[in-house]
This record gives C-alpha cells, sequence and structure tokens, in this order.
C-alpha cells in the first residue's frame, strides 16, 4: 500500500501544505510556551540576542505577517502563470508535471507556514504575557529571511523549469524510471518476464470484474503478490496499467484449490488496483511518451511551426524506447518468497509501444523532412539497444513510417539522407 499513499500524495498537492502548517502551528505552540514560562535574566547574552521587548515583538509580527502573505499570494500567481504557460503551449497533461514538483510544493508550503507561526504567535502576543521579553519575534525574522531567500530560488526555479528542454528532459526521466523500476524488480528476482499464464494450466479461475470506471493508474505488485501467498491464490491480471476501465469489465482471474472465492475476497484482491479519472507515471510507460508525444504535435502545427522542439522530443522518444527494446515481450510474473510464480501481469509489447509513439507523428510529420529524420534517428537509438527479437519489431515498423512518408514534396538531398539513415537501420537490425 505504499505505493498507493505515494500517488495519493503525488496527485493531492495540498498535502504538503497541510504537513507544513502543522509543523508551523506546533513550532508556534512551542514558543508561546517558552515565552510564557521561561525566565531570562536581563543582563544575560542570549537575551540581548535572541529576546525582544513584548512591543517591539507585536510591531515586527505585524510587519512581518502581511508580507509573508503577500509572498505566498505573489508566489502562488506564477504558479498559475506557469500553468496557463504549460497548458497552452505544450500539453495540459503536463501539468501535474510542476504542480507536484517537490520544490515548488515545498517552497509554497514554507511560505504558508511562516504566515500561519506569525499569526498565532501575535495572536497571543498580549500586554498581559507574564514575561517582558519574548523570542517569537527572533524566529519569526529567521523565517522571514528563509523567505526570502527561497523566493529567490523559486525564481530561479521556474525560470528553469519552464524551458522546453528542461520539461522534456523530465518526462524522459519518469518513463526511464519506469522502466529502471522494472528493472531492478527483475535483478532482486521478484518478477521475471515469461511466456505463460496460470489460465493456461487452470481451466477453474473465477473472474473478477471492476466496479467502477477509469484509468488503471496503478497495481500494487507487492501486496498482491504477498496476499496471494497467504491465501494460496493464483491470480491472473487482465489489464494493464493506463487501460481505460468500465463498470463489469475483467480486470482479473483468480484460481484456488483450497479456498473459495466469495464477494469479501474478491473486493479485498480488487483494493490493490487503484483507479482514478486520469492516468498516472508511476506503471505507465505509455502515458511519458504520450506526453512527449503530445509536446512534438504541438510543435509541429502550423500555429506553433517549430520542428526544432519536436525533433527534440522524438529523440529522447527514442531512448525510452531503447530500454523499452531491452526487454522481451510477454507476461511480468512476479514471484513470493519461496519462488513461487503468483501474479501474472500483461506487458505492453514492444510493438504496441512503438506503434502508439510514433502513430500520430507519423501522420502530422509525413511532410517535414526534419520530423522524419528525427524518427529514424530515433529507431537507430532503439535499435542499438533492443534485443535481437525487437529488431525485426523496429525493422518492419520503419516499413510503416516510409510508406507514410510524402516522398513526391521533398527534394533529391532529402531522399538521400532519408535512404542513409534507412541503411544505418537496415545494418543495425541485420537486414543489409
Amino acid at each position: 500500500m505504499i505505493l498507493k499513499l505515494l500517488l495519493k500524495i503525488r496527485q493531492n498537492i495540498w498535502i504538503i501544505p497541510s504537513i507544513y502548517s502543522v509543523i508551523s502551528i506546533i513550532l508556534a505552540l512551542i514558543v508561546i510556551y517558552i515565552d510564557s514560562t521561561i525566565d531570562v535574566k536581563r543582563d544575560s547574552l542570549i537575551m540581548n540576542l535572541l529576546f525582544t521587548e513584548v512591543d517591539l515583538a507585536r510591531t515586527i509580527l505585524v510587519s512581518i505577517a502581511p508580507s509573508l502573505l503577500t509572498m505566498t499570494t505573489f508566489t502562488f500567481s506564477i504558479i498559475m502563470v506557469v500553468l496557463t504557460t504549460y497548458s497552452s503551449q505544450y500539453s495540459p497533461r503536463t501539468l501535474p508535471t510542476f504542480m507536484t514538483d517537490r520544490i515548488t510544493m515545498r517552497i509554497l508550503a514554507f511560505f504558508m507556514g511562516s504566515f500561519i507561526y506569525s499569526v498565532i504567535t501575535l495572536l497571543f502576543m498580549k500586554r498581559s504575557i507574564s514575561e517582558p521579553y519574548v523570542v517569537s519575534a527572533t524566529i519569526c525574522i529567521l523565517l522571514a529571511i528563509v523567505c526570502l531567500a527561497f523566493f529567490a530560488f523559486f525564481i530561479h526555479h521556474v525560470g528553469t523549469f519552464i524551458q522546453v528542454s528542461k520539461l522534456v528532459e523530465r518526462l524522459t526521466n519518469e518513463g526511464l524510471e519506469v522502466l529502471d523500476d522494472l528493472s531492478k524488480m527483475e535483478k532482486q528476482k521478484r518478477m521475471r518476464i515469461e511466456d505463460f499464464t496460470f489460465s493456461n494450466s487452470h481451466y477453474d479461475g473465477v473472474v473478477i470484474t471492476s466496479k467502477t470506471y477509469g484509468y488503471l493508474e496503478l497495481i500494487d505488485h507487492e501486496g498482491l503478490t504477498e496476499c496471494a501467498k497467504e491465501k494460496q491464490l493464483k491470480i491472473d491480471i487482465l489489464c494493464q496499467t493506463g487501460d481505460f476501465l468500465t463498470h463489469g469489465q475483467p480486470v482479473m482471474m483468480v484460481f484456488s484449490d483450497k479456498m473459495a472465492i466469495n464477494d469479501k475476497l474478491k473486493d479485498y484482491l480488487v483494493s490493490y488496483l487503484t483507479f482514478g479519472r486520469d492516468r498516472s507515471v508511476f506503471q505507465d510507460i505509455g502515458f511519458s511518451t504520450q506526453k512527449l508525444v503530445e509536446i512534438a504535435l504541438r510543435a509541429i502545427s502550423p500555429g506553433i511551426n517549430d520542428p526544432n522542439t519536436a525533433n527534440q522530443c522524438i529523440l529522447n522518444i527514442g531512448r525510452v524506447l531503447a530500454k523499452a527494446g531491452e526487454k522481451k515481450d510477454g507476461y511480468i510474473v512476479f514471484f513470493d518468497t519461496e519462488n513461487e510464480p503468483r501474479v501474472t501481469v500483461p506487458k505492453h509489447t514492444f510493438k504496441d509501444v512503438i506503434y502508439h509513439t510514433f502513430y500520430q507523428i507519423r501522420h502530422y510529420g509525413k511532410e517535414d523532412i526534419s520530423v522524419n529524420l528525427s524518427i529514424y534517428q530515433a529507431l537507430l537509438i532503439a535499435a542499438r539497444h533492443a534485443s535481437p527479437e525487437n529488431h525485426k519489431v523496429i525493422w518492419d515498423f520503419e516499413k510503416y513510417i516510409d510508406q507514410g512518408i510524402h516522398k513526391e514534396v521533398m527534394q533529391q538531398l532529402d531522399l538521400e539522407q532519408l535512404a542513409l539513415k534507412k541503411r544505418e537501420l537496415a545494418e543495425l537490425t541485420g537486414n543489409a
């Protein structure tokens, strides 16, 4: 259930500000307790450095509190401008990339927490306070200085974050992280890619259907494997992350020789699947490439006409395909601690991945020589790392790309460059 919690934290942007707000309230209560109970000698060095008179502290807090609120409001305005830019210039699917950025959320949360601290301490700053000297104003000044430093860093961060090259790199890393997690589980011998499912050898499985609708965002493989071991089950997942499921659609098939599969157990098993209104990048390699594709398509549209950005996206897609091409096709089989297979999940075939990545770019970029050369370059990048069985997939897909190019509108030099890329690809895939 840890992955479910991480997904919820990532999707709900209010969680981090709420945590910082609770911490600021606790800090304010601690400081108020110190100011109300601790007796500080007037001639001590600590009093001269940290403690101020109540009237001066109240003046400081009254001055800093609205300034922190203004800074928070201005930061929120910058975030909204960035979101508008992302939605209109890149893709609406890229909005969560900035909204869930840890630096952005932590800076905004720190501003909110500092404001809450200053307001709460000001509320208890009364003339009837037992001690004439307090430390709350000094802490508020320190928080204000840190806020200024964070604000300067936030301006720099936004200026860097909004650059298309940084966005493309970040989206590429999202896709590579999904594949890296798969490789780590394979190295730890928690899963293997095999060409079998339990339904091939069992005929008495119980089909469990979905009781909701939406995208399959997450599958808790480890939790489901432990549950299957505990209850002596064999489970075939019938869908893939990123699939849109409707009510009553089969999601898994369960096989058991020792216990009956009742409705309570069905609901419990389905709870290991997370459904939502949007796709998630946690386990969905196709969603990361989809966002890169959307940026590329918008870049080559007549309204924007920025083929260089599209080419950059296509080349980075090639990096993701190169990593995906290292894996063979089949089913992802998860094993328990006794090396017994428990759960199988259908793996996206490399042919489907490469097709759904390029079929739109192929259509809208069929007359742009730079886009087509970038597609060939992406295929070359993938072919250098792909397994031998995937070389044939890449070479067959090249024929699909070649058939869609409008060669009649291209010049001789353009055709020569395409032929050169085709020869290089043929050599890499063993079709020279």
